[in-house]
């Protein structure tokens, strides 16, 4: 095990997300152009406080309304979002981070979440370059494969369970069906920081 492997596993959740802030922070300050301060780290605040919401909820609500033995995966569906609409430099850091404190919560192999969350933020990064990321229909099918591939990739770490089929089926409808939902929130939100921002100039 390498000294980057063991220092990470003895990172805190509170240490992991103060590094994803810093890198946010440095990473929005280059593509604000003319924001101010003030307006990206509020973006930045607003992020991380809507991936520990999401962190919160999967672990509480929808585990009390299971379709088929399987809750939906809503760090995923905000990894796929920030990917397309922010770039694959901030979808891999986010799914790396956030991947990493959902397989601390989740109890699953330290790191099986962050690698594939950060795979999906990679990919989501890479065609939203090619794709009109402002289409509702593009983020529900892009959380759709992305589904798809993070739960084959979790499988092929973990061993594939004897109804994988319908897991994979299940998680799959129930995350394309929770994707509007989020998106519209996250617009609101964005819309909502983009309005204070212009009172800060």
């Amino acid at each position: 095990m390498t000294d980057n492997v063991k220092k990470r596993r003895r990172e805190s959740p509170s240490s992991i997300l103060y590094h994803e802030w810093d890198y946010l922070r440095t990473r929005e300050k280059s593509l604000s152009l003319g924001y101010s301060k003030r307006t990206v780290e509020m973006y930045v605040a607003f992020t991380v406080i809507i991936f520990l919401v999401a962190m919160v909820l999967q672990t509480t609500v929808f585990h009390l309304i299971q379709i088929g033995g399987v809750k939906p995966d809503l760090v995923l569906i905000l990894v796929v979002y920030f990917g397309l609409t922010k770039g694959s430099d901030i979808g891999c850091v986010s799914g790396f981070a956030f991947g990493l404190i959902e397989d601390m919560f989740s109890g699953m192999s330290l790191g099986a979440n962050a690698l594939t969350k950060t795979i999906v933020g990679f990919l989501c990064g890479f065609s939203g370059k090619h794709l009109y990321t402002q289409s509702l229909v593009t983020h529900i099918l892009c959380v759709g494969v992305s589904t798809i591939i993070d739960v084959l990739l979790l499988f092929s770490i973990h061993g594939f369970l004897l109804d994988w089929e319908n897991i994979l089926i299940y998680e799959t409808i129930y995350n394309m069906i929770c994707c509007p939902w989020i998106v519209y929130l996250l617009r609101f939100g964005e819309r909502r920081l983009r309005t204070r921002s212009s009172s800060f100039i």
